[in-house]
């Protein structure tokens, strides 16, 4: 959301984010560990490390049971840790929480999905702070449209998948304020993918 540009330097890349971790299934629940190195290339902000845990349910068999067809909540829960640097100035680590769910709702045809993603940041403490007194509990809430196209499998290549949608974003006090006073965003995305 932030303005690509910097006073620092002429620079256009904003950010830059190296991710690895693991992830475990069991049954309807998928649980996740993520280790994240946020960047700037253009010295917009420090560079912040992050440790993600995450937890997601698989919850359409509950809906096709009650009767409700082929849709799906799925539930998530995101618990994060700042292990070093603040991207938003902050003079402490904070910790971060996230709940959402992304109803799904296949077409008639079963190729596209789609998907609605509605998502609730927080933080916990000393999350969203400008290294005062403020730390400002409400991030953001974001609704979103996606829609999923299963490109099929190529031999030895994976399962390709084509998606692209668009979210509206309402910031909280303080990133409304690192967003220059804008306070809601309306955001397009796209990506193509290959799964093994």
């Amino acid at each position: 959301i932030s303005d690509p540009g910097s006073t620092n330097t002429t620079a256009m890349w904003y950010e830059s984010d190296f991710y690895g971790g693991i992830s475990l299934g069991f049954e309807k629940w998928q649980a996740g560990l993520t280790y994240t190195s946020y960047l700037s290339p253009n010295n917009s902000f420090g560079t912040v490390k992050e440790l993600a845990l995450n937890l997601e349910l698989d919850d359409a068999a509950f809906w096709q049971d009650h009767l409700f067809g082929d849709i799906s909540l799925s539930p998530h829960i995101v618990l994060a840790f700042e292990l070093s640097g603040q991207a938003d100035g902050g003079a402490s680590e904070g910790t971060y929480f996230e709940f959402g769910i992304e109803p799904g709702l296949p077409l008639d045809t079963g190729e596209i999905t789609f998907s609605f993603p509605i998502s609730l940041g927080l933080s916990l403490n000393d999350y969203y702070e400008n290294g005062t007194d403020m730390d400002d509990t409400f991030g953001f809430f974001e609704v979103g449209i996606l829609a999923t196209l299963p490109l099929g499998t190529a031999d030895g290549y994976g399962d390709w998948e084509l998606s692209g949608g668009l979210k509206l974003v309402n910031l909280g006090t303080y990133l409304e304020q690192l967003n220059h006073s804008d306070g809601s965003q309306l955001i397009g995305t796209g990506g193509f993918s290959i799964g093994f």
